[in-house]
């Protein structure tokens, strides 16, 4: 069974150095660990970049739980960012069984694949809301807390001590795709070393 999820996602991705530092103060202040999970994220765009230059974005990935060794992939559709104070933006996202014969069907969609990179995600719960920290290639750490409102990611964000570090609003994939258009890395696929 599949699942099918039509969401606003809301969250604050703030940009830390040590993330030991920061799962102490998820632990301190009552965060629950979920587990850690590998991810593959490929994203999709027209040979004419319709849906970046509509601040939209198609994603393929695949997600590996690192206690179990079991794998799952999603697809994703992301609506172009609203204005507020967080990232807010349309999320449409479902399970798929066979990321290389999604990846063909997009082709034959006339959907070309634009960028690829690794990430690494420690998963954390708290309240009604999920804290992640993420490692990219590249990038380095990174906290994300997603929830069903602005208010509810600011009260963890403030009750977990994370109002110090600083906010971004730009997505990972722009992120790294600015990396490679600037030479800091090889595109399209950003991998950690091995």
């Amino acid at each position: 069974m599949h699942y099918l999820q039509c969401m606003l996602e809301i969250e604050a991705k703030l940009q830390i150095s040590d993330p030991s530092i920061v799962r102490i103060s998820l632990e301190q202040s009552g965060a629950r660990f979920v587990g850690k999970r590998f991810e593959i994220n490929a994203f999709f765009d027209t040979a004419d970049a319709r849906l970046k230059s509509g601040d939209e974005g198609l994603r393929l990935r695949t997600i590996t739980d690192e206690s179990t060794s079991q794998s799952k992939s999603v697809i994703t559709f992301k609506g172009k960012q609203l204005d507020g104070p967080m990232k807010q933006r349309e999320e449409i996202e479902f399970g798929i069984d066979d990321f290389d014969k999604a990846s063909a069907l997009l082709g034959k969609l006339g959907f070309v694949p634009t960028l690829a990179f690794e990430k690494r995600r420690e998963i954390w719960e708290m309240l009604d809301c999920e804290i992640v920290i993420d490692e990219l290639p590249l990038l380095g750490w990174f906290v994300e807390v997603e929830g069903p409102s602005v208010e509810s990611v600011e009260k963890v964000i403030g009750a977990s001590n994370l109002d110090g570090f600083t906010r971004v609003k730009k997505g990972y994939a722009s992120m790294i795709g600015e990396a490679i258009r600037s030479g800091r890395a090889a595109g399209p696929i950003v991998r950690f070393a091995r």
